[in-house]
């Protein structure tokens, strides 16, 4: 079999992962062994690098997210240090 459409080799990839046997597999489909392990590799990083890229994502969300937060939170600080009557706005003074 030289061309295996798109929904075969999902179902032969399936069927390999599920007994484990990829060679019987092949076998039955008449798909060539090497074939199959090829495709079960290039599926096997294709996935691995979706799912390393999809933490990544997650982790910059994160990232960004705490970066607000802190942000705000220095803000607030800044605004009660400078607004508080026990300590001179420096800010305002000018030539003194």
């Amino acid at each position: 079999m030289n061309r295996v459409n798109g929904e075969l080799r999902a179902q032969v990839m399936k069927e390999a992962r599920e007994t484990g046997n990829a060679a019987m597999v092949a076998r039955r489909h008449g798909v060539s062994v090497t074939s199959l392990y090829y495709w079960l590799k290039k599926d096997s990083i294709k996935t691995s690098g979706r799912g390393r890229i999809q933490k990544l994502e997650r982790e910059l969300e994160e990232k960004k997210l705490e970066n607000e937060i802190l942000k705000e939170l220095l803000k607030k600080t800044n605004l009660a240090w400078l607004g508080d009557s026990k300590f001179p706005n420096v800010l305002s003074k000018k030539g003194n």
